[in-house]
């Protein structure tokens, strides 16, 4: 896959007391945001894979930079729809349906970026596909994130962009990127932000367990964020979209005490199918 060059936000360091996840209140530092750039780069790759299953050969990679890891599928000229899903453990990276790709044709990429300061491991993986997405099974060893206490809160980003089959097995481009902030001291500022960036369709921004209301359109949850103050804030700013027009969403919300949650999912959906899912970490209220 190509080196790819992440713009993220340079971090101001204050150091705070709060309570993570339920624990004994402890010093850890928080990474207060400002308007500069910094930049993430892929500067390392697993040999790229290819299964070969059941008629299903498609191609999946890995690559990783100083603060990110990249996930990539695509299907091979003259295959057929291929559902796949990719995980360790503690994440999913891809819950996908590739689409059809016609012989002689150049086959588009799905692919994940995930960015925090976790350390990088490299372990065993679960790639299943095929009927159910789990048919066939490969174990390749990709990149993981290291299962590590808190010292700081920085920055959660996650962006999935590229090519999956819809509902209809069509092909449709989507390209989204979300990002979660913690700053100031109790009461703590929590800032989301959803953006597109790249060609891409339209969403709804649903809460969890909610579908569209027409079959057709395409529905957005991020699971992590999802609380009241967040729901509350997207109602009184008249926020429902995501789209070319309402490029990017941005909420902030304030918090006594906050918790990580760091296994949810950010889904699309189209009517009850789940077209695209992989997994994005927040700072959330804690209750």
């Amino acid at each position: 896959m190509k080196v790819r060059r992440i713009v993220l936000l340079l971090l101001l360091v204050s150091c705070v007391t709060i309570l993570i996840g339920g624990g004994a209140e402890k010093e850890i530092t928080v990474d207060e945001s400002s308007f500069g750039q910094l930049e993430c780069e892929i500067i390392e790759s697993m040999p790229a894979g290819l299964t070969n299953q059941g008629g299903y050969v498609f191609n999946y990679q890995c690559g990783k930079g100083k603060d990110c890891r990249s996930y990539g599928l695509r299907n091979v000229p003259g295959t057929v729809l291929t559902p796949v899903l990719w995980k360790d453990k503690q994440e999913t990276f891809l819950d996908v349906n590739l689409p059809e790709c016609p012989a002689s044709s150049s086959c588009p990429w799905i692919e994940v970026i995930k960015i925090s300061t976790r350390s990088i491991i490299i372990g065993e993986t679960t790639l299943s596909y095929g009927i159910n997405k789990d048919e066939y099974k490969d174990e390749p060893d990709a990149y993981r994130k290291k299962l590590e206490q808190e010292t700081k809160l920085s920055p959660f980003i996650t962006i999935i962009r590229g090519t999956v089959a819809d509902a209809q097995k069509k092909p449709i481009e989507i390209a989204i990127r979300v990002s979660s902030y913690v700053g100031g001291v109790k009461p703590y500022r929590l800032t989301y932000e959803i953006a597109i960036v790249g060609k891409s369709e339209a969403f709804q921004i649903l809460r969890p367990g909610i579908v569209p209301a027409e079959p057709s359109v395409l529905g957005l949850i991020w699971e992590a964020p999802a609380s009241k103050p967040f729901f509350e804030y997207l109602y009184q700013m008249g926020i429902k979209e995501l789209s070319a027009k309402v490029g990017k969403i941005v909420v902030d919300i304030t918090a006594r005490e906050i918790e990580v949650e760091e296994s949810k999912l950010l889904i699309v959906v189209q009517g009850t199918k789940r077209i695209a899912a992989t997994t994005a970490p927040a700072y959330r209220p804690k209750d």
